[in-house]
C-alpha cells in the first residue's frame, strides 16, 4: 500500500506520500518523499496517473520493481502487491 502525491500533474512526478502500515511497500523501505523513476523497468515521466494507478493498484501478488530517488541518490525497491480488507 502506497500513498502518492503528485505536485505537478503534467510533469509526471510522483513522490510516496506514505506507506501503508506492514505492506510490502513499507517492507522494501520505501519511504515519504521517495520520487518513483521507474516502475518495472518504465521511466515515469513516460506514465500517465492512470497507468502508475494501474501498476500500483494491481492484483494481488503482483511484483513490483521501483526505481527511486531519495534525497538526491538513486535506489531500488521490489516488493509484491498485498491485498487489504
Amino acid at each position: 500500500g502506497l500513498e502518492l502525491l503528485v505536485p505537478v500533474p503534467d510533469e509526471h512526478r510522483y513522490i510516496i506520500a506514505g506507506t501503508r502500515k506492514q505492506s510490502g511497500a513499507e517492507r522494501a523501505g520505501i519511504l515519504p518523499g521517495d520520487e518513483i523513476l521507474s516502475i518495472n523497468g518504465i521511466p515515469a515521466i513516460q506514465l500517465s496517473l492512470d497507468e502508475i494507478y494501474h501498476y500500483l493498484m494491481g492484483y494481488n501478488g503482483r511484483k513490483i520493481k521501483l526505481e527511486l530517488i531519495r534525497e538526491g541518490k538513486k535506489t531500488r525497491a521490489n516488493f509484491q502487491l498485498e491485498k487489504y480488507i
